[in-house]
């Protein structure tokens, strides 16, 4: 019987709107942005990594799930 948990699928999707949480970047924190692709863990879906293209900057920068919340429209 194995000891770990099927790992879940990725939160968000390619194209999604996304909100940076305040936690670690407090830079950017509470920007807007797109995800625009995504580096799945192979540990865990809170280890995915996610890049996000800033609204207000045109930024593109890397953020963990943890770091996200989805924008509702």
């Amino acid at each position: 019987m194995p000891r770990y948990r099927r790992k879940l699928p990725p939160r968000f999707r390619i194209g999604d709107r996304v909100r940076i949480i305040p936690t670690l970047r407090l830079r950017f924190a509470n920007e807007e942005g797109v995800v625009q692709s995504i580096v799945e863990s192979r540990y865990s879906h809170t280890l995915d990594k996610y890049i996000v293209r800033l609204e207000a900057t045109d930024l593109e920068i890397e953020v963990f799930d943890v770091e996200l919340r989805k924008i509702h429209e």
